[in-house]
């Protein structure tokens, strides 16, 4: 499993979690990251700058176990995401079905 903060490899996908615009699924279940460095992910996240487009993040079986707090947290945020995502669909085929009427 990925060993928790500070790794060179949770300092590149915070990084990337906060730009992302296209992965919606990420799974990242059965490895080790610790409590800190899932509250930081999920800051970065929820943080109003990150233009994340994850739908679904899991982290099952993580060595420790998600606290209580962090999977209300995660599920708060997923949440929020997926309607995000739905309501950016809507407008966006709206916008294009608009386009056609438009001459």
């Amino acid at each position: 499993g990925i060993v928790g903060q500070g790794s060179k490899f949770v300092e590149v996908l915070l990084a990337s979690l906060m730009k992302n615009t296209c992965l919606r699924h990420l799974n990242l279940s059965e490895n080790e990251f610790s409590l800190q460095c899932i509250d930081q992910m999920l800051e970065v996240l929820k943080c109003p700058d990150s233009d994340s487009s994850l739908a679904f993040l899991r982290f099952e079986k993580n060595e420790p176990p998600l606290t209580e707090s962090q999977r209300e947290s995660l599920n708060d945020f997923t949440s929020a995401s997926r309607t995000d995502i739905l309501q950016r669909c809507i407008f966006d085929d709206m916008k294009e079905m608009l386009n056609g009427f438009v001459t």
